[in-house]
């Protein structure tokens, strides 16, 4: 999807593998340019030993696709504007508690995201839907069994809209100018804002007076939700 491009525009020309794209995106990689290594030629292969939808079958290894940058000629270091860290969990000692998020995006059901705050690690571990009692199912990782976790989860309300004559019926996302949001890090909720400049730069996260968010170090995990659904965004 373009938008997709949108955000990578933002990492300093980072390298973007993905399989097949949209028109509109097809038509971005050639003109801004993106570092496209499906373009570039990229291999990948298929496991279809898990019961899942073609989509999810797709893996590539990742020094093949290091090697096939070099080869590209995409060497060096690119520079970003940083978001800003901070080394201790008292920040935000002040926000609201808030240790059970759920993310319903357009409907309750399967795709449903659901974070709960691990005080012991201080992170927030995923599950995705619900199983036939009711109760979010863990969100593992395929490789080590274990429950996703993130220490900084990011809500960013963008605006959404269908791209209009798309035989595919695909929608887009305003990331480019501002908005609101919701960043949950120490079993806390910040009121949130969102800005990006332009195409090329960086998405920054403000308090509600002004001052840039400060994260913690490690994983993050940012969810991308349609402005009109903010109800459907509930934590407590």
């Amino acid at each position: 999807r373009e938008y997709y491009l949108v955000l990578v525009k933002e990492l300093g020309d980072a390298m973007l593998m993905h399989i097949g794209y949209s028109p509109q995106a097809q038509e971005a990689i050639a003109t801004w340019p993106i570092r496209s290594l499906f373009v570039g030629g990229a291999d990948f292969t298929r496991d279809t030993t898990r019961n899942v939808a073609t989509e999810h079958t797709a893996y590539v290894n990742g020094l093949d696709l290091r090697t096939l940058g070099d080869k590209l000629g995409w060497q060096g270091n690119h520079s970003f504007d940083s978001w800003k860290f901070k080394d201790d969990t008292t920040t935000y000692s002040t926000q609201p508690a808030a240790t059970h998020l759920e993310i319903d995006f357009w409907a309750k059901g399967d795709y449903s995201a659901v974070w709960d705050y691990d005080a012991n690690n201080n992170s927030y571990k995923r599950s995705v839907g619900f199983d036939s009692a009711g109760k979010p199912i863990p969100h593992l990782d395929n490789e080590t069994k274990q429950q996703i976790s993130v220490k900084n989860v990011v809500v960013q309300f963008a605006k959404e809209s269908a791209i209009q004559n798309d035989p595919k019926n695909r929608l887009d996302y305003v990331l480019v100018g501002s908005g609101s949001g919701l960043i949950f890090e120490d079993g806390k909720v910040i009121k949130a804002t969102w800005s990006k400049a332009d195409r090329d730069g960086r998405t920054k996260f403000y308090d509600l007076s002004g001052n840039e968010i400060q994260f913690n170090r490690g994983k993050f995990w940012v969810s991308i939700v349609a402005d009109r659904n903010v109800a459907q965004v509930t934590y407590q």
